[in-house]
């Protein structure tokens, strides 16, 4: 996407997640019990911070699954912010978020988070249907993070967004309404993948049990080749769910008003290689 086109370094700030989605290593790393996750404190991230901006790094992806949780999430925001500032960081920095921690955002976070060096949040919207969603432990009001979108983009980030293709009680309907639903929100890139199931995650134990080698002879017999196991039913093979990931890509950068985002986003000649590139990429994903 090059948001920041810099040499780029990538941290974790957290073992484990306050969330527990079905799908999802990162909340089941350390079972039910209390201690879901630990963080590191600010001042310890910063001081890495310092270290990598010395060696020469200008961008940060932290790959936390939600760098900020909760519903203090913009105290947290304004804290962290603040602490880089202060420490004269000049990075620029990518983050994740879930869609209901977005959808609390101030206007005053989304700035703070753009003075800090923020250039792109990417959430993990995963379904349009609230029945999906419940199952997923997601949700959000399309609306509101339209809003958000556009709140966040004037603010100089990009918003960016990531849906599941497929799961338990999917039908080809309501994945239509997520692809649908993924060009009414107003991000600027879009990413689809099919629902891949884990060892370790709820998900796959509802699958297998406790047969911990199901997964090995699963990608052993692949004919597609896809490396990971996709969650398949009766109604939806993992072949026809990486066809409509593949359409999904072609729905969503052909929609008529997504040249204008990139346009308004970034300037001129970096606009058009953007959609260039883009267009180049749809083409080629999945090799469908």
């Amino acid at each position: 996407r090059q948001i920041v086109p810099a040499p780029t370094a990538s941290m974790i700030t957290m073992r484990g997640c306050p969330y527990q989605c079905p799908f999802c290593v990162s909340g089941n790393l350390r079972g039910t019990g209390k201690k879901k996750y630990s963080k590191r404190s600010i001042d310890n991230i910063v001081t890495e911070l310092k270290m990598l901006q010395s060696v020469g790094y200008k961008s940060i992806i932290f790959y936390d699954d939600c760098l900020f949780f909760g519903k203090n999430v913009n105290e947290q925001i304004s804290e962290f912010c603040v602490t880089v500032c202060e420490a004269e960081l000049f990075l620029k920095w990518t983050m994740e978020l879930r869609p209901d921690v977005f959808e609390l955002l101030t206007e005053e976070a989304f700035s703070v988070l753009a003075a800090s060096g923020c250039r792109e949040i990417n959430i993990g919207f995963e379904s349009a249907n609230f029945e999906i969603q419940k199952r997923f432990k997601k949700k959000f009001d399309i609306q509101r993070t339209a809003k958000q979108c556009q709140i966040g983009m004037r603010a100089g980030i990009a918003v960016n967004g990531t849906f599941i293709i497929g799961g338990p009680e999917e039908t080809a309907e309501t994945i239509r309404d997520t692809i649908f639903a993924s060009s009414q929100l107003g991000l600027l890139f879009a990413h689809f993948t099919p629902l891949e199931v884990y060892p370790g995650t709820p998900l796959y134990t509802s699958m297998f049990g406790a047969d911990e080698r199901a997964w090995f002879y699963l990608l052993k017999d692949d004919s597609l080749k896809w490396n990971e196991i996709i969650y398949e039913t009766e109604r939806l093979s993992s072949k026809e769910l990486i066809s409509m990931a593949s359409k999904a890509y072609i729905q969503f950068y052909s929609a008529p008003d997504w040249p204008d985002r990139i346009r308004r986003f970034f300037c001129g000649e970096k606009a058009e290689q953007v959609i260039k590139q883009s267009y180049e990429m749809i083409k080629n994903r999945y090799n469908l």
